[in-house]
């Protein structure tokens, strides 16, 4: 059970970081209401 939470943590870490990388480098009114809810 350990090994598969590990691998599904790695397997939706880099998505993640790259989506706010992505969200930060367009930095636009849509990105923020996304993630700032407004």
């Amino acid at each position: 059970m350990d090994k598969l939470q590990s691998n599904m943590i790695k397997a939706i870490r880099l998505p993640l970081i790259l989506g706010i990388l992505f969200i930060h480098a367009n930095n636009t009114p849509i990105a923020h209401a996304v993630i700032g809810g407004g």
